[in-house]
């Protein structure tokens, strides 16, 4: 429990202020009236839309929709996990006192419901700082921005204004319950979105998850909208491909073929999300991409140069190994990469309990999102970018490239790996390398399986990272990047995401028939 929800539900409900500094100087930056960060905020943002009114407006539109969405995710993650935390030490408490403890404690204060710009004007200028320059990138930050100024002005209306419109009350009632009933769930204000999806709403009351959302038909009518969506998506972008109406295929035959295989589906769906953001990830604009070809290499030289006689990187050493049986023993394992990884969920369900491949596979998107955010704020050139282009800066997008995988479809007669990397959606994503990632967040959970499981998972991970490096994918940092996201992930939902997981999966399956699904839920973990 945290230092918020411990103390008393609150001390006044009148709209009284107290007093937290002694100086005069540092007390007057604590009150703010809340129509300041409209006056701060709002005519950069309309100056920034005007600059970028020219882009179409579907790209406008998304970038902007985007903005305000991540904002949303933003404002649940820093009032759930900073402001409701529980810190060590006196000081690290006053601390959190000072953010959000006094709103706790004087709920009703109209001089502390918005954001001082003491703090919010700094956090603006880097965010500034950072997109500045790019149109997509602007706009974006407008969303963010207009998202911000809703949750503020929000705050504020519900402590204070006594609309009669259903949205208003619905979020009215939704936060003075977190404030006066129960301080440890509901931490959207703006919107209860990410409470839904991460289990913290309210458990009974006003605000409880309905038992039902959809019946079967319903979810099966959503199933099939959702993947006839998704290809329409594709086909207005200009990049539908055969892979996507063969991967609709897929996710529709295994709901609609039998009991077990819906199971598998839902337990493995956020590997179908992974697939969808990251293949979202084409329409990416190359101009908004700084593009990092030297650095990891120069990182590389800088860690691990000196191990090998010569001063060989670790991708240069092993490339003097060629062989065709290495060549083919390394695209092996580079085909099996994803399927393992499912495996590896049907494993753990069928072997140990749903709820464990469940957090599994909800580690295994955490670890995804993680790395396709670093594909967009730090891009990075592979080995096989260097060694046919230097460290030359690409000008324009170029297709990928199987690198040394050319060889393992030559061995084979055909162009399978070439075809393949030809049609990613992302060429400068060598860190992190979600290989090492894919591989090692597996061999994790394979500790759950026994030792030899864990022993079998650990040679396969091995594998699969000399194999990266042979075929001159990756760099040796962006194994460790990878390895660490699969760690972070793991230790993510293992730990203050798990509640989240377990209520957002209870949801999911709560819509369909329970006969069926019975046997493989809620086992245990």
């Amino acid at each position: 429990m945290s230092e918020v929800e411990a103390a008393a539900p609150y001390q006044t409900a009148q709209d009284v202020t107290v007093r937290l500094f002694r100086s005069d100087f540092l007390e007057f930056f604590t009150r703010v009236h809340p129509i300041v960060p409209v006056l701060l905020y709002l005519p950069l943002i309309v100056f920034f839309l005007f600059l970028n009114s020219g882009l179409p407006w579907p790209r406008l539109a998304s970038f902007f929709g985007a903005g305000v969405l991540t904002w949303t995710l933003t404002e649940y993650l820093l009032h759930r996990f900073l402001f409701h935390s529980s810190p060590q030490g006196p000081s690290a408490k006053r601390v959190i006192f000072l953010i959000h403890g006094i709103h706790h404690d004087y709920p009703n204060d109209s001089r502390r419901l918005v954001m001082p710009p003491v703090i919010s004007v700094p956090i603006a200028a880097i965010l500034l700082f950072s997109f500045y320059g790019t149109p997509g990138k602007e706009v974006f930050l407008c969303g963010f921005g207009v998202g911000y100024l809703l949750y503020d002005m929000t705050h504020y209306a519900v402590h204070h204004f006594n609309w009669r419109g259903p949205v208003f009350l619905g979020l009215k009632r939704y936060h003075l319950r977190h404030h006066f009933q129960d301080a440890g769930h509901g931490f959207g204000v703006s919107s209860p979105l990410w409470d839904f999806f991460f289990g913290s709403g309210f458990r009974k009351g006003i605000v409880s998850t309905p038992k039902r959302l959809l019946g079967p038909i319903g979810v099966s009518g959503l199933v099939v909208a959702s993947t006839a969506l998704y290809c329409l998506a594709h086909y207005y972008g200009g990049h539908l491909k055969p892979i996507h109406f063969f991967f609709s295929a897929f996710v529709l035959a295994l709901y609609f073929t039998h009991a077990q295989s819906r199971t598998f589906l839902l337990i493995a769906l956020p590997f179908v999300f992974k697939d969808i953001f990251f293949d979202g990830l084409r329409y990416i604009p190359f101009e908004w991409l700084n593009i990092h070809v030297s650095e990891p290499y120069q990182i590389d030289r800088l860690l691990f140069g000196f191990f090998i006689p010569g001063g060989l990187l670790p991708h240069e050493w092993l490339i003097r190994f060629a062989h065709p049986v290495f060549d083919v023993l390394a695209g092996i394992v580079y085909t099996l990469n994803e399927p393992v990884a499912i495996l590896t969920v049907l494993l753990l369900w069928r072997l140990k309990s749903s709820d464990l491949a469940q957090r599994y596979a909800a580690a295994f998107l955490v670890m995804n999102l993680f790395a396709d955010l670093t594909y967009v704020l730090y891009p990075a050139a592979a080995p096989w970018y260097v060694a046919k282009f230097g460290f030359l800066h690409p000008l324009q997008p170029i297709a990928g490239d199987p690198a040394g995988l050319v060889r393992f479809d030559q061995a084979l007669g055909f162009k399978f790996m070439g075809n393949f990397y030809g049609m990613s959606p992302v060429v400068f994503g060598a860190i992190p390398s979600m290989h090492a990632g894919f591989s090692v967040l597996a061999w994790i959970y394979s500790f759950r399986l026994g030792k030899a499981w864990a022993s079998l998972f650990g040679v396969y991970t091995a594998w699969m990272c000399a194999a990266a490096l042979y075929l001159q994918h990756h760099y040796a940092i962006d194994l460790l990047i990878g390895a660490f996201y699969a760690a972070l992930a793991a230790l993510l939902v293992e730990g203050p995401l798990l509640k989240g997981v377990r209520g957002a999966y209870r949801a999911l399956f709560r819509g369909l028939d329970e006969k069926g699904l019975r046997p493989f839920f809620g086992k245990g973990s």
